[in-house]
């Protein structure tokens, strides 16, 4: 029901499988790592499935959530080759003019 989750949703299960924390991934997404939690809760809920482990010392996937996270990493990779073949399209577009 990967449906269910929004751009937001993937780029904040990123942040939280690449730092380990809610906290780091709230400093790296420059929010609070009490919106982390809520969001990531209600990602949770919406999905039906828990998508992390919490513990003291941090959180890590479940299968679930690993399985989220590469949907989510293919998106953003395919987000930055079409940026980049975007910035190119308009460098071979622009004239030098005077």
């Amino acid at each position: 029901m990967v449906s269910e989750a929004n751009w937001d949703d993937l780029r904040l299960l990123l942040a939280v499988s690449r730092r380990g924390s809610f906290l780091q991934a709230g400093q790296l997404l420059g929010i609070a790592a009490s919106t982390v939690s809520r969001r990531l809760t209600q990602l949770e809920e919406a999905l039906g499935e828990p998508l992390v482990e919490r513990g003291v010392e941090g959180c890590r996937l479940t299968s679930r959530g690993q399985s989220l996270v590469e949907v989510a990493q293919a998106a953003e990779a395919g987000l930055r080759r079409q940026t980049v073949a975007g910035m190119s399209a308009l460098d071979t577009e622009c004239v030098k003019t005077r």
